[in-house]
């Protein structure tokens, strides 16, 4: 659970990254931390939390199927499996998602109406 999403410039999801390559990206002032996790990694010299969202800070452009896959658990990790309803953490397998605009009203299984 303790990989990161890494949005483009434009907070598109591009793809689910560990978090060692996210603290390279942080480190190396590519990306800004828009979320993170309550774990810490320590050293000798820094402490710093791990981050759950990151946004590049220049765009990026991507071939449309480069995108990241709009599934369950991609959901689940954008949302860093807290309901966003009671604001309450879960496991996967106790969480389902719901539409913003519902199917049956013109709604679109998408990553903006979940």
């Amino acid at each position: 659970m303790d990989n990161t999403l890494l949005l483009n410039a434009s907070f598109e999801p591009l793809k689910i990254i560990s978090w060692q390559r996210a603290i390279t990206l942080l480190f190396a002032g590519k990306v800004e931390v828009i979320e993170e996790y309550s774990r810490e990694v320590h050293s000798v010299t820094f402490t710093i939390k791990l981050p759950s969202i990151l946004r590049l800070l220049k765009y990026v452009k991507v071939k449309k199927n480069r995108m990241v896959k709009f599934s369950r658990a991609n959901i689940y990790a954008r949302d860093k499996y807290v309901c966003q309803y009671c604001g309450t953490a879960y496991r996967s397998e106790e969480l389902t998602f719901d539409h913003v605009i519902p199917v049956s009203r013109g709604g679109t299984k998408s990553w903006e109406n979940i």
